[in-house]
């Protein structure tokens, strides 16, 4: 039997092919296939995945994004409260992305509000409402063309006509007021701005009203005091910060028609002092007051009227007033506003009227008579009130007077 040779590493080899024949034949051949078929998919933008938003020292709130798909819808959650001036604006093409966006603003309960549309000219739109009832309202960000979504379920979605990077920001001029402490009267309040923190207080008005505010720092070196006024939708009316370095103090004086404001309490931007927290003192007076540019009412028939200061430290208002026999007192608030007329009595149909310090070292009223022949004194008290009128007679029918010194050192009365 004849033997044939085979060398060992033919058996190997053919071991070897054999093997990955057998291997290729279990392996499955790559073949392309969609990916994101094979991913599972996302939850639906809802309500419910809202990103929260806060007013932090600040009535603006903002946030950037990307809306990458056409289809994608951005929420935001705010807390808001009643009377509330809300808005909402998208800044996205103004800033070079070619996203064209849009905004609707919903309740709690998903429902959406009636926004008024303010957009400006840039193509980024925005939306303003009055907030009727306190409670949690979300803004959506989607693609323009994408405006039927529902914002519970996240279906009826539709493809928008473009994507992109965004910012919003939302305003909330209101925001900072939320806690604000009630200060309806005159008075005094010691109180302290931690870490630079402004304190707000609300003041609401009845009718016209003259408010004088000082705040005046405690012990706090360096500390420069500055007060501002906000109406009821938050806009700013009048700022007032202090007039010197030092522990000199900040002034306000403001008329405010009947409604609520906010005064806030903070350090001025050039403040130097460094110290955490900054003692203050507030006062505050209100006073009742006439509307500027208004009429104001005075006695029956005036007919003679002086302009001088008669304690108070701003120009106030006197008239003669022959159908009431009486003189009218408009107190200044230093603004150009006055306090409703104060009335006193005197002799019978006063037709001059004159102010002077007759040597009491206040103001004084002179006032002619025509209807009894006398002349009537009134001293001040120094305050913008008056003692009761001393009447004495004069020539008849009296139609003016002055006062001045005749020589022999003391103030007298011609009419």
């Amino acid at each position: 039997m004849s033997s044939v040779f085979w060398p060992w590493w033919r058996n190997a080899r053919s071991q070897h092919r054999r093997g990955r024949a057998a291997w290729v034949g279990r392996v499955r051949r790559p073949h392309a296939e969609r990916l994101e078929d094979r991913l599972s998919p996302a939850a639906p933008d809802t309500l419910a995945a809202a990103v929260s938003l806060s007013f932090v020292a600040s009535p603006v709130a903002q946030v950037s994004g990307t809306l990458s798909t056409a289809n994608q819808v951005d929420f935001y959650s705010v807390t808001l409260h009643q009377g509330d001036q809300f808005t909402a604006a998208i800044n996205a093409q103004q800033q070079g992305s070619p996203l064209n966006a849009a905004l609707r603003l919903f309740d709690s309960s998903g429902a959406e509000l009636p926004a008024t549309d303010s957009s400006n000219n840039n193509g980024d739109p925005q939306l303003t409402f009055t907030i009727t009832g306190s409670g949690t309202y979300y803004v959506g960000v989607s693609s323009s063309g994408d405006v039927t979504y529902d914002p519970t379920t996240g279906g009826n979605r539709i493809d928008g006509n473009s994507t992109g990077l965004y910012s919003l920001s939302v305003t909330d001029l209101l925001a900072r007021f939320v806690n604000a402490t009630p200060l309806n009267s005159s008075g005094q309040v010691q109180g302290t701005l931690t870490g630079g923190q402004p304190q707000d207080y609300s003041v609401t008005v009845a009718g016209e009203t003259f408010l004088l505010a000082t705040a005046v720092p405690q012990a706090s070196q360096g500390f420069e005091p500055r007060l501002t006024l906000y109406d009821a939708t938050g806009e700013m009316l009048i700022q007032s910060d202090q007039h010197r370095p030092g522990l000199a103090s900040a002034t306000l004086e403001q008329h405010l028609q009947p409604g609520t404001y906010y005064l806030e309490m903070s350090a001025a931007a050039s403040t130097s002092a460094a110290a955490v927290q900054q003692a203050y003192q507030l006062t505050t007076a209100l006073a009742s007051s006439q509307p500027p540019f208004a009429p104001l009412p005075v006695g029956s028939e005036a007919v003679a009227v002086q302009v001088a200061d008669l304690g108070n430290g701003h120009p106030d208002i006197v008239t003669a007033n022959p159908g009431a026999d009486t003189v009218s007192v408009l107190l200044g608030n230093g603004d150009g506003t006055f306090q409703p007329a104060l009335s006193f009595a005197v002799g019978v149909q006063p037709y001059a009227v004159a102010v002077a310090d007759l040597g009491n070292g206040e103001p004084d009223i002179v006032t002619a008579n025509s209807g009894d022949n006398t002349v009537s004194v009134l001293l001040g008290n120094g305050d913008g009130t008056f003692q009761a009128a001393q009447t004495f007679a004069v020539g008849t029918q009296p139609d003016g007077v002055t006062v001045a010194d005749l020589g022999n050192g003391h103030p007298d009365i011609v009419s």
